[in-house]
């Protein structure tokens, strides 16, 4: 804090390692903000000033950052006032059609066009008299600032503005029919989008590490174009039909929406400058079709869910025709599994973590359940029964799975399902007391914590959970009945309570965190994605 800025900006320079390329007395520091890109102010006559005063006092974490400014030789730095703006100026090289790196700029915004001109001429050599200049306005068409004598901020600069300025410009041609106008609509549309692309692979190159790696291929385009066109891009560099590869947008969240409507424009898809796009082989969905994300449940297996592969069908089904659609595909895809029979399987929504809601044959696709769908791709989970599914007939069934947890030796039975006649507690008992020979008036039963595959921790289930609360309905506080999904834990109150050693709890604890990290396991699809070849005009030259 006690060390003065001419001495800070020499430390910034030994930091930078600048010995040699640029003198100390050709640097200085100046505010700069570094999320918008923002130069702030400059620090003129301030140089024996010590940091501490000029930056307001030692803080944990300040606002904004120091910049380390440089400038040539022949060049005179600028004062930077506070309350001024940052300009960036894009130069267009009019003899090449080309737009250049953006420079930095600070100007006040009490100047006149005039004297931004005489700026641009002094710093960059633009020749104030001929060069055209020209705003970013909003997402319009960039706004000609001809009248010299106009005030910036009038114009409506602001903290971070943009400005083009060409060089070698046509003479006499007036601005709507010169070749300045057209370049800047170009500019003004053109967004860059980074294909993600599968690397192409030989029969030797078949490992897992292989297949994942991808190459990214930075593609500018026209931002106003269509779907259709974007994939016709693609296409004209693979060998293969638009129908048969697909194309999905990443989110800021970083989750993959697949972009169907081959009408929609880029905009409508919501693919912007610097999107991400992923590209892999596989059917395109066509007008009114879905992709159904097919995942199998298998009760009290070690794998309680295993992704099987995509399935397209159309929206205009009942769940009863999907799941005929669904039993022909897989049992195609996946030979190895024993097959599906429509006859004897169970449509189900799938949950975060487990299988969800289960569909009735009756209900249409396109009415009921299409309008949760997001981008026309939905996850479905298949169960496939030993008989007919009791579940079926009405809407107003409802099914949870029960456990029978053994205090006396801290174990878990395994699952079984319970189709609810009604949502009362005492209903319930005198099911589970049925079906397990425990008295009625021994069964004490708790609501399961955490997702269905990881489930309560074996340590926190005899203590921590909230055993025979005072309530009459499932659906209340602290059951929360869910729809199909709820796993519900019950006990014999004479059993007695196993006294755990030390050693013991060690061992529950390791088979628990071995189950938890089971249930994370992310298993690879029965289906192997083909890798998509793509070329540069010189690669298929030389007949790569």
């Amino acid at each position: 804090k006690d060390v003065v800025l001419e001495d800070a900006v020499a430390i910034a320079h030994k930091l930078f390692q600048l010995e040699g390329v640029v003198p100390v007395d050709r640097c200085r520091l100046v505010k700069y903000d570094h999320s918008y890109e923002l130069l702030e102010r400059s620090y003129e006559s301030q140089t024996g000033t010590a940091m501490g005063q000029l930056l307001g006092g030692v803080r944990h974490s300040y606002l904004y950052d120091l910049l380390l400014e440089t400038r040539c030789e022949d060049e005179t730095f600028l004062p930077y006032k506070p309350n001024g703006a940052t300009v960036k100026v894009v130069e267009i090289d009019m003899a090449n059609g080309e737009f250049l790196k953006p420079k930095t700029l600070r100007v006040q915004l009490a100047w006149t066009v005039g004297e931004l001109k005489q700026i641009l001429e002094q710093k960059y050599s633009f020749p104030a008299a001929t060069s055209r200049v020209l705003m970013e306005k909003y997402y319009g068409e960039p706004h000609l600032m001809s009248n010299s004598a106009a005030n910036l901020k009038k114009l409506g600069f602001f903290r971070l503005n943009k400005i083009f300025v060409e060089r070698h410009g046509e003479a006499g041609v007036p601005y709507n029919q010169s070749r300045l106008r057209k370049l800047l609509d170009v500019y003004e549309h053109t967004i860059t989008l980074f294909l993600s692309l599968p690397n192409a692979m030989t029969q030797e190159e078949s490992s897992d590490e292989s297949a994942s790696v991808c190459s990214t291929v930075p593609v500018k385009v026209d931002k106003r174009l269509c779907v259709a066109d974007l994939k016709m891009l693609i296409k004209s560099q693979v060998d293969m039909d638009i129908k048969q590869f697909k194309v999905f947008r990443i989110s800021s969240s970083g989750q993959e929406f697949e972009i169907i409507n081959l009408a929609d424009s880029l905009y409508d898809s919501q693919l912007t400058d610097e999107s991400t796009v992923i590209v892999r082989v596989g059917r395109a969905l066509g007008v009114d079709e879905c992709r159904a994300k097919v995942t199998l449940f298998k009760m009290n297996w070690p794998l309680l869910l295993q992704p099987l592969s995509d399935v397209i069908h159309h929206v205009d089904l009942t769940v009863a025709q999907l799941k005929e659609v669904i039993a022909k595909e897989i049992n195609a895809a996946c030979p190895d599994l024993p097959p599906l029979d429509a006859s004897r399987m169970r449509l189900r929504k799938k949950s975060w973590k487990g299988p969800g809601k289960v569909l009735q044959d009756t209900t249409s696709f396109a009415h009921t359940l299409l309008p949760s769908v997001l981008r026309f791709t939905w996850d479905v989970v298949v169960q496939q029964l030993d008989g007919d599914d009791p579940m079926q007939g009405s809407a107003h069934r409802q099914m949870a799975y029960i456990r029978h947890w053994h205090p006396s030796t801290y174990r878990l039975d395994a699952f079984q399902e319970v189709i609810l006649q009604d949502r009362t507690v005492d209903g319930f008992k005198k099911h589970i007391s049925q079906v397990s020979g425990i008295p009625l008036d021994r069964v004490e039963i708790a609501r399961s914590r955490g997702s269905f595959q990881s489930g309560t921790p074996v340590l926190e289930i005899q203590d921590d959970l909230v055993w025979n609360p005072a309530v009459d309905k499932l659906d209340h506080y602290p059951f929360y009945l869910a729809e199909d999904e709820s796993v519900f834990l019950y006990r014999d109150s004479a059993d007695d309570v196993m006294q755990l050693t030390d050693e013991t709890r060690l061992e529950l604890q390791k088979l628990d965190m071995a189950r938890t990290t089971q249930s994370r396991v992310t298993f690879r699809s029965n289906i192997q994605e083909k890798a998509l070849k793509i070329y540069t005009d010189k690669g298929k030259q030389d007949g790569n």
